[in-house]
């Protein structure tokens, strides 16, 4: 299944929800579309599309938008729309009209003030009368999803019945801080839009009044909106001016760092005076309480249903500045109120607002597999990761990623530590230890039942069969994924691998033949579920920032390939071609190894930039930024096509021609034992004309939802 994203903007700092939601939902993501003008680009494996020729509603609602989206969803496949805002739906709503899409308007705030004001002219109307008289009757066809009660109070208001609307609560990061914080001054944080419904000059008026009854506390406002100027000119009034410090809009990260240091979150929440909006949610006042903070804010809006009186903070009557100060008062002199509330509030959040829990809503309203629940059991992911090569730790990590989405706690034993702090997993080389806690062991990773390299080797078949049998006789359940099988050419290593899929309930094998070699082998049918190579999600599991170098990488190591030149006299000839190629065009060209070795073509092309794999997320951003690859190892080849990137190879595996003949271009690879100089030349060239078509786009999200059943059997 696949999901249209239709929002304002992407990553807007005031709109970490919308991250938070991709973040998770990011397998099932076909493009975000964005109603604004602005070029299409991928963006952490995600296509981010600007709708809009222009910003005027006309252009939104013209025949040229809605065939835009119309070739959209026959490109993307797409099966649902999810579409944030109410505003947003009423621009594109003429796209729907017609047909039997599966349509979910996210209503926030703003959009369901149906008497809202602008803030710099409080005499004219925000919304249009078009928009108005649209919301006196919405499609029924449609499901409606408000994040709050209040917000759906709003719709019923409206006329639209209660059945056609589902309340998400945004869900947010338990940063789970200690709650007891015994150094002074107080510090006292609003963190939001200098808004007039979050009431941030009331706020400072309250601030001082608890100041001048002896409150020794700072007040920290971080954020940026149309009551700057008015706080500004509040604070340079007050008696204790320097107490208050405006710190501006700040990167999430920053923002968390400064949360840390507070003791608690305040805002004066109201009906704004000029806007006529309320809060309907209160996104920044959830995060502040699954940060340990106790909260002091007005009783209005969305806010009345997250922040319990007395319990995890205090409500006073919107306009009511005495109330506040006294509350500030209170709670800034009381350590051990502070500790309480702040405990409370910990697990109020945890109870009712994670990302998990918003989730699993979304999933089952959207059709979508639905996660495992909020409880923490233990997963082990045992396969070929001593030796850290970059194509058996990518199929690893992204097993360890789609288990950790099913609310798992993940371990891959040996598994380098830099790369398990990136994914967020357990470091731990105790197998033993770990069987024992877990609840599912998942054999996994690369051609584990299948020969590699130059010298058959049964390590890590052996070590994959003890670690089944130990899980049998736990009551672990055992399950074999994302695996490559066969030729096997030793007898020993067959029944290794027949021992290992009968321990198995379920084996996951990347293409036809590696299930076929199984079946010969005598593994039941039944146990087998063919897909396709897990490092083909790559860019839905593996978060890390893109770079953009345009050059061509390649990797060619000749040690590797002794067996190939016994056959094909030409080898050391089309090594020397790769050397020559690589000098000449320094500039465009990176030297990649799949190892932490250098490349070998760089002993005799030393002015190339080089590129070893040591650690997944550096190595993944400086590879996201090739224009095109050439490369005899599968999974370089593999996950550069799930970054768009055009790839080529002269092999040495039967497997690599597989997955060339599975993406549609065996004319882009060639078997090193048959191959010669010009076939280089010609695929080098090809390299460096190559470009993304949708055709290949096409391709890559077919087998990204097979690649996808690998994971679904866990």
């Amino acid at each position: 299944m696949k999901i249209a994203f239709i929002t304002n903007s992407y990553k807007s700092p005031t709109e970490l929800w919308l991250w938070r939601q991709v973040d998770y939902m990011r397998m099932y993501i076909g493009y975000i579309g964005v109603l604004e003008s602005s070029q299409r680009k991928l963006e952490e494996g995600i296509n981010i599309i600007g709708l809009s020729e222009e910003s005027s509603a006309t252009y939104l609602n013209s025949f040229f938008l809605l065939r835009k989206l119309e070739k959209l969803e026959m490109e993307f496949g797409i099966d649902v729309y999810y579409i944030h805002y109410l505003t947003n739906f009423f621009l594109i709503k003429d796209f729907f009209l017609y047909g039997t899409r599966k349509v979910f308007v996210h209503c926030h705030g703003f959009d369901l003030t149906f008497d809202r004001k602008f803030e710099r002219d409080s005499t004219s109307n925000f919304h249009s009368e078009e928009y108005l008289e649209f919301c006196k009757s919405l499609p029924t066809s449609v499901k409606y999803i408000a994040d709050s009660v209040h917000a759906k109070m709003l719709l019923v208001n409206r006329g639209l019945s209660a059945n056609h609307i589902k309340v998400v609560h945004f869900g947010v990061p338990i940063e789970g801080l200690s709650p007891y914080k015994s150094f002074l001054p107080v510090k006292i944080l609003f963190l939001g839009r200098l808004v007039d419904f979050k009431g941030p000059d009331l706020t400072i008026r309250a601030f001082e009044i608890a100041c001048e009854r002896g409150m020794n506390a700072e007040l920290l406002i971080v954020g940026d909106g149309p009551l700057l100027i008015t706080c500004q000119l509040l604070k340079s009034r007050l008696n204790f001016f320097d107490r208050v410090k405006f710190l501006g809009v700040l990167p999430y990260d920053v923002a968390k760092n400064v949360r840390e240091k507070c003791h608690i979150f305040t805002a004066h929440n109201i009906k704004g005076s000029l806007t006529n909006q309320e809060e309907a949610y209160g996104v920044s006042i959830v995060e502040a309480m699954g940060a340990g903070l106790p909260v002091v804010t007005g009783k209005s809006g969305g806010v009345k249903e997250t922040v319990l009186h007395e319990r995890t903070g205090f409500l006073f009557n919107p306009g009511d500045i005495e109330a506040h100060a006294n509350y500030l008062l209170k709670l800034s002199e009381n350590h051990e109120l502070r500790e309480r509330m702040s405990r409370e509030a910990l697990r109020h959040v945890e109870a009712n607002f994670t990302m998990e829990i918003e989730r699993n809503v979304l999933y089952e309203l959207f059709g979508l597999d639905r996660p495992i629940g909020n409880h923490r059991e233990s997963a082990i992911i045992v396969g070929p990761y001593r030796y850290h090569n970059f194509g058996d730790d990518v199929i690893g990590a992204i097993i360890a990623q789609y288990l950790k989405s099913r609310n798992y706690n993940v371990c891959i034993p040996s598994f380098r530590k830099e790369n398990a702090v990136w994914l967020g997993i357990e470091y731990c080389d105790n197998l033993d230890f770990l069987i024992r806690k877990a609840k599912l062991l998942v054999i996994g990773g690369g051609g584990l039942l299948g020969d590699a390299g130059i010298v058959p080797d049964d390590y890590y078949r052996e070590l994959a069969l003890k670690a089944a049998l130990k899980g049998q006789f736990e009551g672990v359940r055992v399950a074999v994924t994302g695996i490559g099988a066969g030729p096997l050419i030793q007898s020993s290593s067959r029944k290794l691998a027949l021992d290992i899929a009968n321990l198995a309930d379920k084996i996951g094998v990347r293409d036809t033949d590696s299930k076929n070699f199984l079946q010969t082998l005598g593994v039941e049918k039944r146990k087998l579920i063919e897909g396709a190579d897990l490092a083909l999600l790559t860019p839905y599991y593996l978060n890390f920032s893109r770079s953009s170098l345009s050059k061509i990488a390649i990797q060619f190591d000749i040690s590797h390939y002794e067996d190939a030149k016994v056959n094909n006299p030409n080898v050391n000839d089309i090594f020397t071609s790769v050397c020559s190629y690589a000098r000449r065009n320094f500039s465009n060209v990176v030297l990649v190894s799949n190892g932490n070795f250098e490349s070998e073509v760089s002993k005799f092309s030393t002015e190339c930039d080089t590129l070893s794999y040591y650690d997944l997320e550096k190595f993944l951003t400086y590879f996201s930024g090739v224009r095109a690859v050439f490369t005899s190892h599968l999974h370089l080849a593999i996950v550069a096509y799930s970054l768009q990137i055009p790839c080529f190879s002269i092999y040495v595996r039967e497997k690599t021609k597989r997955f060339y003949e599975q993406i549609g271009h065996p004319e882009r690879a060639v078997d090193l034992k048959i191959a010669s100089i010009s076939d280089f030349e010609r695929l080098i060239e090809q390299a460096g004309n190559a470009s993304w078509s949708n055709k290949d786009g096409r391709r890559l999200r077919t087998l990204q939802k097979r690649a996808s059943k690998l994971l679904s059997i866990l």
